[in-house]
């Protein structure tokens, strides 16, 4: 812990915005729930996986763009 002109910080400890005393919330699906879709019936990496390669689009789509006008422009 530090002090500059009163002000005091705690260090931190690798875990912000989580008090002691408060339980960490589960990460993925609940074990205990039943499916109610075909999308429950997938694992959890088909659905991380789409959401990268839909956020990796635009990159895909400008890094072609750039490519299509760079060789255009040796002509």
């Amino acid at each position: 812990m530090w002090s500059i002109a009163g002000i005091t910080q705690k260090p931190e400890t690798g875990t912000a915005g989580w008090r002691g005393d408060q339980p960490r919330p589960p990460v993925g699906r609940d074990k205990t729930e039943k499916p109610q879709g075909i999308a429950d019936l997938l694992p959890d990496w088909v659905g991380y996986g789409f959401l990268y390669g839909l956020s990796g689009l635009p990159v895909i789509i400008g890094v072609l763009v750039v490519a299509v006008l760079f060789f255009n422009s040796l002509k």
